[in-house]
């Protein structure tokens, strides 16, 4: 039986829309990583400008990891990924900074992605004392690059 593209768009979408979560532990604090799953485009969808790759955190601090999708230069279209550090309050999650990991527009949008990520925390969590290590999936033929640590 032939299905139409409309609706293998539709099985492919609800089967492959997962999130994992792989809970180690790291300087005796238990870091969780939620990688996000993202479909491409459809024909005729709309292409989100921001993508979530991935989320790592420990009590009271955690840093979420975004690919901004950047211009078509005549190719691929290239992002930007960033993490961002927030601290939780009483009032709830409080951004406390934004960093770039690698170069501007320096990652390809569609096959970016994590293939691991830790954050440690180097002292109390009442103070930004945390070590945030990440590697990259370039492309698949390429594979995955050299950890970028960031230090909050």
């Amino acid at each position: 039986m032939r299905f139409s593209r409309a609706r293998r768009i539709a099985v492919i979408a609800a089967t492959g829309l997962a999130v994992a979560t792989v809970a180690t532990s790291v300087a005796g604090s238990a870091v969780v990583y939620r990688p996000v799953v993202h479909q491409g485009a459809a024909h005729g969808l709309v292409v989100p400008r921001h993508r979530e790759l991935g989320v790592a955190d420990v009590p009271q601090f955690k840093v979420v990891l975004v690919a901004v999708r950047g211009p078509v230069d005549g190719g691929a279209p290239l992002a930007t990924v960033r993490a961002s550090a927030y601290r939780h309050t009483a009032h709830g999650w409080k951004l406390i900074s934004t960093k770039r990991v690698g170069r501007l527009n320096g990652w390809f949008w569609y096959p970016v992605s994590v293939c691991s990520m830790t954050l440690t925390p180097r002292g109390p969590l009442s103070q930004a004392n945390t070590t945030f290590k990440v590697r990259l999936l370039a492309t698949p033929s390429i594979g995955c690059l050299g950890s970028a640590v960031l230090h909050w």
